[in-house]
């Protein structure tokens, strides 16, 4: 979200370099402790602040328009105080530094998503960044932008809504801050295949607050055209619910976000919401609150993201797993990764527990994060466009979970400084994080890389593997003489070291905005029906503008993959 007076939203992309062979499902990486390394975090109970249950999706009309133009406002991050400007050590070992022939399919479908004169036409206003954020079904894909859902039929690319919809509009029917969609931001959609539903989320008020709410709805079946379940939770200590992000798990909806009292950073927030009584409509359904900043061990992280499940369901009692980046250009004491976990008990809420996992902080390969000083003016483009925001400060949207069966992995991505000299050249690092499915066994990291094979910018990433463990990294790329457009890279299981590249959408012009505002997040996600074919959504600019951002949406599938 990251808000001002007016509103933007920021998209990123990542990449990948030659991995380790795959874990065998009778290696144990070591021996899990029993004790958990971070003590005290007990979680807190809280109510929805409100429920109804809306109209079809397909019914509703927009509101009274507002005119104007909403730019998300740059919230003052917590680093901004500790970040470090370090000069890297000499390379980076895992870059991939110059390209492979393509071994990758070209893209299945490919068709236009949301624009933002759309919000112009329904909402009044146009916003930046998109946000760009979308989820696929067995029959739907469903996107969601600042500040709009559209509904499309996955194998012709129609969109199914008349025209889009305001988000806001789910909630006419409640009223209330979740209602105006002027003051709505960071939107995100997913789908429960555990439970053939649809899940849309928002933060609320966040120009007009405190309080601050997060909104979300549950669609009543299987169509997302139809009526949703609405729930209003108001956030604890009326702290404002930056940058929240969303995770299905069979036991709850997880939720983190970055916390913010006024423009001071006061730490995450995780949130774990009753998805059994959210998906029966009972208005009853609260959440249980962990306050990461109360800690000491914990205050300073920052953009930590829940892990969202694809395919199979995770051993019976698996806890929710949450994974967060430190750096010592962060204040932090090495490049490592956090790895938390989250055990619910939403009928004994005395009985949940947050803790850190033995093995974290798990090091990873040495990395980066400085780009242009840390400033939002970074990744070029073709005149007459200004330097955009490279995002580089946390891991990007999603954290995928996959239950391979003999193994669990995470996959996730960040932008880095892939240059070997100190200067600005954007790089998508990408981790595979796996454990085996073992007693006592712990996760390690089975593959890392940066993928920056040329001098093109490359950030705002999402990352996934299917299930057969192929890679794939959507994310945008720009340069000097290149608009910004939108690429994937990736490798299959049996493919030697190296990531290869295509296009699903060359950029036309360049962003002329003066806010550098870019994506924020992007989304890669893998089609329920065969856990093979890959969907990704992002932005572009068709011409060069100031506001008229364009969203692509396509998907690709590795031949190997049936």
């Amino acid at each position: 979200m990251r808000r001002q007076a007016t509103a933007v939203t920021v998209l990123a992309l990542v990449g990948i370099l030659g991995p380790a062979p795959r874990l065998g499902a009778t290696q144990a990486i070591a021996a899990e402790s029993e004790k958990s390394k971070t003590e005290g975090a007990k979680p807190e109970q809280h109510q929805a602040s409100g429920f109804h249950v809306s109209p079809p999706l397909r019914d509703l009309e927009a509101g009274p328009p507002k005119a104007g133009f909403v730019v998300e406002r740059e919230m003052p991050i917590r680093r901004r105080a500790t970040r470090r400007a370090l000069q890297p050590a000499v390379g980076d070992a895992t870059t991939q530094a110059s390209p492979v022939p393509s071994r990758l399919p070209l893209p299945t479908i490919s068709f236009e998503g949301l624009r933002n004169s759309q919000n112009g036409s329904v909402n009044g206003f146009l916003t930046l960044p998109p946000d760009t954020n979308g989820d696929v079904g067995p029959v739907h894909y469903v996107q969601t932008v600042n500040n709009l859902v559209q509904v499309f039929d996955k194998k012709t690319g129609k969109a199914l809504l008349p025209s889009p919809k305001p988000l806001g509009g789910l909630f006419a029917s409640l009223g209330g801050s979740c209602a105006d969609t002027y003051n709505s931001s960071d939107p995100v959609v997913l789908y429960d295949h555990l439970a053939d539903r649809w899940v849309l989320g928002f933060a609320g008020n966040v120009f007009a607050g405190p309080p601050f709410y997060q909104c979300v709805a549950v669609s009543k079946t299987n169509d997302p055209t139809g009526s949703y379940f609405l729930y209003v939770f108001r956030m604890p200590n009326d702290w404002l619910n930056d940058y929240a992000k969303l995770g299905v798990w069979p036991d709850a909806y997880y939720m983190t976000d970055n916390q913010f009292q006024g423009n001071t950073f006061v730490g995450v927030g995780v949130l774990a919401l009753d998805r059994t009584k959210m998906l029966a409509g009972d208005a009853t359904a609260g959440f249980l609150y962990v306050n990461l900043g109360a800690q000491a061990s914990t205050a300073n992280l920052f953009g930590m993201l829940p892990a969202d499940l694809d395919g199979q369901a995770p051993p019976l009692g698996t806890p929710g797993y949450f994974l967060v980046l430190t750096a010592p250009e962060f204040g932090d004491t090495a490049d490592a990764l956090r790895l938390f976990q989250f055990h619910v008990d939403f009928s004994n809420p005395s009985a949940s527990t947050w803790t850190e996992r033995p093995e974290s902080p798990i090091p990873t390969a040495h990395f980066n994060p400085n780009l242009c000083n840390f400033q939002i003016s970074c990744i070029p483009q073709p005149r007459p466009g200004p330097g955009l925001d490279p995002l580089s400060d946390w891991l990007l949207y999603r954290l995928q979970y996959r239950n391979l069966g003999s193994a669990e992995t995470l996959v996730v991505t960040h932008t880095v400084n892939a240059s070997p000299s100190g200067k600005n050249l954007a790089g998508i690092r990408y981790y595979e994080v796996v454990r085996t499915l073992l007693p006592g066994t712990s996760f390690g990291i089975q593959q890392q890389g940066t993928f920056a094979p040329d001098t093109n910018q490359r950030w705002m990433g999402s990352a996934a593997i299917d299930k057969q463990g192929n890679l794939l990294v959507g994310y945008s790329v720009s340069s000097k003489s290149l608009f910004p457009s939108i690429r994937y890279a990736g490798r299959a299981v049996g493919d030697p070291p190296g990531l290869s590249e295509a296009t699903l959408q060359t950029g036309g012009g360049a962003q002329t905005s003066s806010s550098h505002r870019w994506g924020d997040y992007t989304m890669l996600s893998v089609d329920p029906v065969d856990n093979c074919m890959f969907w990704y959504t992002n932005e572009y600019y068709a011409v060069s503008s100031n506001l008229q951002w364009q969203t692509r949406i396509g998907s690709v599938k590795f031949p190997s993959c049936q």
